[in-house]
């Protein structure tokens, strides 16, 4: 068997650090880390198909990882109260939310997760309803200062949460709401008024994409940094939507898939990436789709989206992720 040195010339690199650039093919030992790395190329993003919810729906909250996901609630109508939790391959059925809503807002984690606001009846109405996962059961917890359905929404856990913008009594707005575990906190809002917007990111780091001021039209490609304290206007997506699934570890890192556009009515399969400055195309979803769930906080470049519209209600998931760039190998 040819050995590295055989077809390379040289042996493996011996480096306290990895190498500020490499190309496809390099391989290396990091004596620091004490790791044997190798660059497999232009990483290249894809996505591939995970198991069906147990019931369809759209609209949904959602919270968690490719591997530890949480959906909840969700349309079509305020019909649905089921809780379900995914475990990077299958949906398992877990104990009910208190009250079906439609249009809310998710954040957290599988474990740890926040559901908020949302359109239901009793009476028919925007809900300032708050709903806290443990992981095992939801409590009702402190409420929203303000009703609201197809808000943006993003968080770490069940103790740092934020959403911004939605549909109200009052119409369409700009607000910003901030969680600390046991109030909301009105804080300083969007630049944009926007509805059926996506969030991505934390409670601190976070990004507002898409949506537009009416459903149907028109959609809007604009894009809001959040730092904790301002929202400030940066890169527009490449195509305005929304009802999109969105996804990202912060500001700086996110991605934007499916949603539709007002002006055409099209339902779109298009995903974008953020790298902190500007979006770029991507691989495609599988299944075109609208108000779909997924974890706004999910780690990046990884995603997950489940649901949603085709435009017929969706039980489909489908996973994001990346092949190439430099790996870690397992050389036990």
């Amino acid at each position: 068997m040819a050995t590295y040195k055989d077809i390379h010339g040289f042996k493996i690199q011996n480096v306290s650090s990895d190498p500020p650039t490499s190309a496809a093919g390099d391989m290396w030992y990091n004596s620091t880390s004490g790791d044997l790395k190798v660059d497999l190329g232009t990483p290249v993003g894809a996505w591939s198909t995970g198991g069906s919810l147990n019931t369809a729906r759209n609209r949904m909250g959602g919270a968690g990882t490719q591997t530890a996901a949480l959906v909840f609630s969700g349309g079509p109508g305020f019909s649905k109260t089921e809780t379900e939790s995914y475990n990077g391959s299958t949906w398992t059925e877990v104990n009910n939310i208190g009250s079906a809503r439609y249009g809310l807002g998710g954040a957290g984690t599988q474990t740890s997760a926040l559901a908020f606001g949302g359109f239901g009846n009793s009476p028919y109405a925007q809900k300032t309803t708050t709903d806290k996962w443990n992981g095992t059961n939801w409590t009702v917890v402190n409420s929203l200062n303000q009703g609201r359905l197809y808000a943006g929404s993003t968080g770490e856990s069940n103790s740092a949460a934020l959403t911004f913008g939605g549909d109200t009594t009052s119409g369409v707005v700009v607000n910003t709401e901030s969680w600390n575990g046991t109030n909301w906190t009105e804080v300083n809002n969007l630049n944009t008024t926007r509805q059926n917007i996506t969030g991505a990111g934390t409670s601190t780091s976070a990004l507002a994409f898409g949506g537009g001021p009416g459903i149907p039209v028109p959609e809007k490609a604009f894009t809001e940094s959040w730092n904790g304290t301002n929202w400030t206007e940066v890169a527009n997506l490449g195509t305005g939507r929304y009802g999109m699934g969105g996804s990202g570890a912060s500001n700086t890192s996110a991605l934007a898939f499916g949603g539709q556009n007002g002006s055409t009515a099209a339902i779109v399969a298009f995903t974008e990436s953020w790298n902190g400055s500007a979006w770029t195309e991507t691989t495609d979803l599988n299944t075109a789709r609208f108000d779909i769930g997924s974890g706004g906080n999910s780690t990046a470049p990884t995603a997950w989206g489940a649901g949603g519209r085709t435009p017929g209600t969706s039980a489909l998931t489908e996973e994001f992720s990346f092949s190439g760039g430099v790996s870690t190998i397992d050389a036990s």
